[in-house]
């Protein structure tokens, strides 16, 4: 089997010659020596063993290659002016329209060269209405040509999951992470239920139409980043909010013969049986304990055989300094996850301290 052929049998429940094994290089790559990062991303995979699953982003070719998000839809936002500015250690996000302005602010965190968001950008109601009308006037058109060129470039040596809507995740993960924060979403709902429903409404408007425009495409699989955790809601929530987009999502590509991948790498226990009934095809980036809340036996045992499972290796185990605890770990994990369908990879991050050593040595144990 080529690499693509038996990643994409594992997402779709199809037989394999062997138990996949993905790494998550994300953090991991950045801390490597530029000289193996000129080699690209895909010559490490190669150098570890491993099966390039790409999700969500383009390929980095060299050292300084800017990290690109894989979309097949350009959005443009029509009649909102969107700026940035740095002073220092933050930065103030504006967007003004017509109807009102609203502006968000980050600051960075200069070990790690990230900025994080610190104030969320809808206050007020009037705030909501801003988001609904940047959100109508949302233009989407069909941006193929750089999957395909990736495609020409790399063949079957490995599989690319492009994102599948502009804010990554469904309305409501967006509303929890990006738009208003937990705290500031749970007031609101409380307070104006229908503004918060009617600009959750107005942001799935814009997702189906690129579900719709993604499920036209060549692609075979598509990812979610939605970052499924009850540490930031309740099941009963996600129940309401989440699981019914992620179900139309799946409509809309299972038509077209298209997967679809769902990133959980939060505490998903009481999510499990909520995630039992829906459509997706593959639960990805599944953290255990410590990390995560769960068991890889828990995770087996309440998900039906049509939905796949990526992940297992929580990033604590990979930092271990002796390879025999890490691969005793694994050994057991294959175990308990023999029989179904399953993609090994560390959850979610890959820690810089991760010795390369024992890459090449998990693509040799599975």
């Amino acid at each position: 089997m080529t690499n693509k052929e038996r990643l994409l049998n594992a997402i779709a429940g199809k037989e394999v010659d062997r138990t996949p094994w993905a790494p998550f290089l994300i953090y991991w790559w950045e801390s490597q020596p530029r000289e193996a990062r000129d080699k690209g991303e895909l010559a490490m995979y190669r150098t570890v063993g491993a099966d390039p699953l790409i999700r969500g982003h383009y390929p980095t070719h060299k050292a300084d290659d800017p990290y690109r998000d894989l979309f097949l839809v350009d959005t443009v936002f029509r009649n909102c002016e969107i700026t940035e500015s740095v002073c220092g250690r933050e930065k103030i996000k504006r967007y003004e329209t017509r109807v009102g302005t609203m502006e968000c602010k980050y600051k960075i965190d200069p070990s790690s060269n990230t900025w994080f968001l610190v104030e969320h950008p809808l206050k007020t109601c009037e705030d909501y209405k801003t988001l609904q009308f940047i959100m109508e006037n949302a233009e989407l058109t069909p941006a193929y040509e750089g999957f395909e060129g990736l495609v020409r470039e790399y063949g079957d040596e490995l599989l690319i999951a492009p994102r599948l809507v502009p804010g990554y995740k469904t309305a409501f993960q967006s509303m929890i992470e990006h738009w208003a924060g937990t705290y500031g979403m749970i007031d609101m709902l409380d307070e104006e239920p229908e503004l918060v429903e009617a600009t959750m409404d107005a942001i799935q408007e814009v997702n189906r139409k690129s579900a719709r425009i993604c499920s036209e495409s060549n692609a075979e699989v598509f990812v979610s980043f939605e970052d499924s955790s009850t540490t930031n809601y309740s099941p009963a929530m996600y129940e309401a909010y989440a699981l019914p987009e992620l179900n139309e999502w799946c409509d809309i590509l299972h038509k077209e013969n298209k997967l679809l991948i769902q990133h959980a790498c939060g505490h998903i226990k009481a999510l499990l049986p909520i995630i039992a009934k829906s459509k997706i095809d593959c639960l990805e980036s599944v953290t255990p304990l410590p990390t995560g809340n769960v068991t890889m036996a828990e995770v087996a045992a309440a998900l039906p055989e049509r939905i796949s499972i990526i992940g297992g290796i929580d990033p604590i185990m990979m930092l271990s300094n002796d390879w025999e605890p890490l691969e005793q770990y694994v050994r057991e994990l294959l175990q308990t996850m023999q029989g179904r369908s399953f993609i090994l990879s560390n959850s979610d991050s890959l820690p810089p301290g991760v010795k390369l050593d024992y890459l090449k040595k998990l693509a040799t144990l599975v």
